[in-house]
C-alpha cells in the first residue's frame, strides 16, 4: 500500500519542486498562473488523503511515511518571497494540506507543526492570511490537547506577536474589507486562546515569560470590552474566569502581579463592559456575557476575600459617586449564591441607568 500511495504522491511533489523556482519569474499574469499550479498539486495530494480520516488512520494502512515525504516538500513553499495574492494562494495550498495532515495523522506531524508555524508567521502582514492560518493550530490543539504543547511553547510568542503587531496597525475606515478581515482575526485569536483553555494546553501560556503572560490577559480584557463582538466578549470573560479560578495555573512567582491584574484590570472591566450603552441588557448574548462577568467577580471574590469587598467598598465605587445604599445592596449580592448574584448583577445596572 505505501509504494503505490508514494507512486500517487510522486507527481504532485515533483510538480511543486518543478514551480516552485518559477514563481518569482515572469509577469503578474504568470506568477498567479504558477501559485494556481502550486496550488492544485497540492490539492491533489490532499484529495487523496480523503481515504483516510480519524477513525481509519494512516498509520494502520501503512501510509505515513508517503504523505510525511509530501509534507517536507510542500513545507518550503512557505518561504516564497512574493508578496501579495501568488504567495496567498501558495499558502492556502499549504493550509490546506496541513488540515488534512493533521486530521489523518497523529504524534508523527508534531515534529513539522514549529517548522510549518514559523514559515506562516514569517512575514505575514495580511490580516486575512492570518485568521485563515490560526484556526489550523486551534484545530492542533483541540485533537492532540497537550501532547503537543512541547512543540507549541517555542513558536507561541511569534504567532502572538505577528497578531498583535496586525491588529495594532492603522487601518482606513473606509475599507471596510480590512476592517472586517481584522474583525476576524481578532476573533480567530480569542478563540485560539479559549482552545488552549478548553483541551489542556495552559502551560504553552504559561511557561512563558511574564511579559508574554500579562500581555495575553490584557488582550483578553480589551476583548471583553468590545461591544461590537459579543461572542468574543463572553469568551474572553470565561477564560479570565478559568485563570483566576483554577489552582496553580498562574506560575507562583507572579501571584502578587496576578492580584494586582484583577484589581486594576479585570475587576474595572467587569463593570465597564455592561455599562456601556451599546451593550443591549435585555439581548440573549449580552445576557451571557454579564453572566460569564458577574462569574468572574465571584471567581475574584473566592481568591481574594475581604480584600476584594475592601476595595469595592472604599476605592472603586467611590470614585464613581455610587449611592452607600447601592454599594451596600452590591455587595451583599456578591456573597450569596452565583445563580442568585448572575441575576441580580443584571438588576445592579439597571439600576445604574
Amino acid at each position: 500500500m505505501c509504494h503505490l500511495m508514494r507512486a500517487l504522491l510522486v507527481p504532485s511533489m515533483q510538480a511543486v519542486q518543478a514551480l516552485l523556482p518559477r514563481l518569482s519569474q515572469g509577469d503578474p499574469a504568470h506568477k498567479m498562473a504558477v501559485a494556481e499550479a502550486i496550488r492544485d498539486a497540492m490539492a491533489f495530494a490532499a484529495r487523496a488523503s480523503k481515504g483516510f480520516s480519524s477513525q481509519t488512520k494512516m498509520a494502520s494502512c501503512g501510509c505515513v511515511e508517503p504523505f510525511l515525504e509530501a509534507l517536507d516538500v510542500f513545507l518550503p513553499a512557505l518561504q516564497c518571497n512574493e508578496k501579495g495574492d501568488p504567495r496567498s494562494i501558495v499558502h492556502a495550498g499549504v493550509r490546506q494540506f496541513l488540515h488534512r495532515m493533521v486530521v489523518c495523522l497523529d504524534e508523527e506531524i508534531f515534529p513539522c507543526i514549529p517548522v510549518a508555524i514559523r514559515h506562516l508567521v514569517t512575514n505575514c502582514t495580511e490580516p486575512r492570511d492570518l485568521y485563515e492560518f490560526v484556526p489550523l493550530i486551534s484545530q492542533m490543539v483541540s485533537k492532540f490537547k497537550g501532547k503537543v504543547a512541547g512543540y507549541l511553547k517555542g513558536v507561541f510568542v511569534s504567532v502572538v506577536t505577528t497578531i498583535w503587531a496586525v491588529l495594532s496597525q492603522q487601518s482606513d475606515p473606509s475599507d471596510s474589507l480590512l476592517i472586517q478581515d481584522l474583525k476576524l482575526l481578532r476573533r480567530a485569536y480569542y478563540q485560539f486562546i479559549a482552545s488552549l483553555f478548553n483541551y489542556a494546553a495552559t502551560e504553552i501560556i504559561f511557561d512563558q515569560d511574564r511579559e508574554t503572560i500579562f500581555r495575553v490577559l490584557l488582550t483578553l480584557i480589551e476583548g471583553t470590552l468590545d461591544c461590537s463582538d459579543t461572542n468574543s466578549q463572553k469568551t474572553c470573560f470565561g477564560v479570565l474566569r478559568k485563570v483566576i479560578s483554577t489552582p496553580g495555573m498562574v506560575p507562583k512567582q507572579y501571584e502578587e502581579d496576578m492580584n494586582q491584574f484583577l484589581f486594576k484590570h479585570l475587576i474595572p472591566a467587569a463593570f465597564s463592559a455592561p455599562s456601556k450603552p451599546e451593550f443591549d441588557l435585555n439581548d440573549a448574548q449580552n445576557i451571557l456575557t454579564l453572566g460569564e462577568a458577574a462569574l468572574c467577580l465571584k471567581a475574584v471574590h473566592a481568591r481574594c476575600g475581604p480584600s476584594m469587598l475592601d476595595f469595592l467598598r472604599n476605592s472603586y465605587f467611590p470614585s464613581f459617586n455610587m449611592p452607600p445604599a447601592l454599594v451596600n445592596e452590591f455587595l451583599n449580592d456578591l456573597v450569596t449564591d452565583a445563580k442568585v448574584f448572575k441575576s441580580r448583577f443584571k438588576e445592579f445596572f439597571k439600576k445604574l441607568r
